[in-house]
């Protein structure tokens, strides 16, 4: 049997409490409004990750074989189509998920058949593997983004966190935030990346852990910028394993670049009262109540915005300080948040 490689795009648990990395900078906390619902009840198994262009809105369910890769209009939220198959056929994807957007690109990659796709958008309305040249790599990425053609990184959490992928060359990078050794590296740190691609900055997050960092990108490898562990980490390192304390993980979701901040989405409270569930493949899964806490480029923690409802995923561009989301309540939705905290 294969051993397949599953992301774990999820996390449940508590953050109450914050810091930001200066102590004069004050953390202002806000209520989002209702949002602007670009799309309604939409039918789906379970909304993998949420992807913002100029014109389109991208939703990957990874779980629907017929259609794995959804396209609606980013102004209307009309379905425009959809495209992509879930299976072991040519053209097909195992665990297909989405990379970072950049121009009118997206980013497709299968951590299982060590493959991806830097789809043209506008092409996407046939086959996934049709919109862009698939290529080949020696990497298990659990995550990935690029820059351009020639430089990307993917991220497999081995002996270094990630892996610069330039000009078909790869180059171990990157550091993890505790600095004993563990051979468990890809069971604890694993996480999501998110690429400024004018900036070359990435950002990554971690899923188990309140932590986030930055990193510049350059043509042999990714040089730290700065760290911040937003909250106390709660762990143990004993027999060269790293264990989790908390019972729980308490860590980013979601992350994502606007014009001016790091928006990540992290679980606020570990509260029965903001749980909801919702079930997958007749499965029953509690959804925690996130909160959106927005970095500016310097590490500082600025900004915690609490939503008036369940969010899961979340999206946008670094033109503007929009924020996009998928929310459920009880069915799913995308949903619009206009800047009114600045």
């Amino acid at each position: 049997m294969r051993n397949y490689v599953f992301v774990i795009v999820f996390v449940l648990g508590m953050i109450s409490g914050c810091s930001g990395r200066r102590g004069d900078i004050p953390v202002v906390r806000k209520t989002l409004s209702a949002g602007v619902v670009i799309a309604d009840s939409l039918y789906l198994s379970f909304p993998g990750q949420l992807r913002v262009t100029s014109a389109h809105i991208l939703l990957n369910t990874p779980f629907d074989s017929d259609g794995f890769l959804k396209i609606y209009d980013r102004q209307t939220g009309r379905e425009l189509g959809w495209t992509g198959k879930v299976g072991n056929g040519p053209g097909e994807w195992i665990t297909p998920s989405f990379g970072n957007v950049a121009g009118d690109r997206i980013a497709v990659y299968d951590a299982n058949v060590k493959k991806y796709v830097l789809a043209g958008v506008e092409r996407l309305y046939g086959e996934v593997s049709e919109a862009g040249a698939m290529k080949k790599i020696d990497v298990s990425p659990t995550g990935f983004v690029f820059l351009n053609e020639r430089l990307a990184v993917a991220a497999d959490f081995s002996e270094t966190p990630f892996k610069l992928i330039s000009d078909g060359r790869i180059f171990p990078c990157g550091q993890y935030p505790f600095k004993e050794p563990v051979s468990n590296t890809f069971d604890c740190y694993q996480g999501l990346l998110a690429v400024h691609p004018k900036k070359r900055v990435m950002a990554y997050g971690m899923l188990g852990n309140p932590y986030l960092s930055l990193y510049r990108v350059k043509p042999d490898g990714v040089e730290l910028i700065w760290e911040n562990q937003f909250k106390e980490p709660d762990y143990s390192i004993s027999g060269g394993k790293l264990h989790w304390g908390n019972g729980h993980s308490t860590g980013v979701s979601d992350v994502t670049f606007t014009k001016d901040y790091i928006a990540c989405l992290t679980p606020d409270a570990k509260n029965e009262e903001n749980m909801f569930g919702t079930f997958v493949r007749g499965r029953e899964m509690k959804v925690p109540l996130m909160s959106v806490y927005l970095f500016d480029i310097e590490g500082n923690l600025r900004y915690i915005l609490d939503p008036p409802f369940h969010i899961i995923r979340l999206a946008s561009d670094t033109d503007s300080n929009t924020l996009y989301a998928v929310s459920i309540e009880p069915d799913y939705r995308i949903v619009r948040f206009d800047p009114d905290w600045d």
